[in-house]
């Protein structure tokens, strides 16, 4: 079976999950995107983490993975004054070289003090055994304003390298977004591995902030988008009106805009 993890919250508990700073809770207090249950992340004034994460011990370098998850943004939904981490890939450092912990390979954001208020992706990566004297490369990508008080669904198919030889796609309410053939992670022996919840810079953590999470799955590379999609959807097709494209050619990020119309 191509899935190797599926949480939708159903049996009403985090199990699977390690929790990393606070724990969040499964709730019906909001409509879940798929069944009653979702989680629940939910920081006070001061609080910089809440999240679950899985297993690190995972050797995903070189291996390929689908990814499926959405999150809900209440309203009203205030921008944070820096960065702030919805969900991430993280790296896991090699201890045995006494190499330190870094910022995740691939993290998705409501906040970043380098790009526009909206979602953005942030992607680093390093091919050095060490990087405790610095990664070679990092790039932004912006997916655009929020929609609050629904679900945005999200699919990420990725081949882990630290060379040319990786590749990222993100679909955002099942709308392809971003396509990129270059590094995404560390050489380290371990990870990248999936976390999901609220983790943000301490100088932004004044106001207190409350965001859900739902239907996580992961795929290996057997899998399919339907296989990891929210709601089981397709992707769909480009249609007519303006859209952003992403597009990366070795390592440059050139979003575009274009208009589309359908047929052509």
């Amino acid at each position: 079976m191509a899935i190797l993890f599926e949480k939708n919250f159903e049996n009403r508990n985090l199990e699977g999950w390690r929790i990393n700073g606070l724990p969040p809770t499964v709730t019906a207090e909001i409509l879940a995107r798929v069944g009653t249950h979702c989680m629940k992340s939910h920081l006070a004034v001061g609080e910089t983490r809440a999240e679950v994460s899985m297993p690190s011990k995972i050797k995903a370098v070189g291996n390929e993975y689908w990814y499926g998850f959405s999150i809900f943004l209440p309203k009203p939904f205030e921008v944070n004054s820096a960065w702030e981490s919805v969900a991430n890939w993280h790296a896991r450092p090699d201890f045995d070289i006494q190499e330190s912990w870094r910022s995740a390979p691939i993290t998705l954001l409501t906040a970043h003090p380098q790009t526009a208020d909206g979602w953005t992706l942030g992607v680093r990566w390093d091919s050095k055994r060490n990087s405790n004297v610095g990664i070679e490369g990092t790039d932004f990508y912006e997916f655009g304003a929020y929609e609050t008080g629904v679900w945005t669904d999200w699919v990420f198919h990725v081949k882990w390298e630290y060379n040319e030889t990786g590749l990222l796609e993100v679909w955002k309410n099942h709308v392809k977004v971003l396509g990129r053939r270059s590094p995404n992670c560390f050489n380290d022996e371990y990870g990248p591995y999936f976390k999901m919840g609220i983790n943000r810079a301490g100088r932004s953590a004044g106001a207190a902030r409350t965001i859900y999470h739902d239907e996580f799955k992961m795929a290996d590379a057997n899998g399919t988008y339907e296989d990891v999609a929210p709601g089981g959807e397709s992707p769909k097709p480009l249609t007519s009106g303006n859209i952003t494209l992403n597009i990366d050619i070795p390592a440059i990020q050139i979003p575009v805009t274009i208009k589309w119309e359908k047929g052509k």
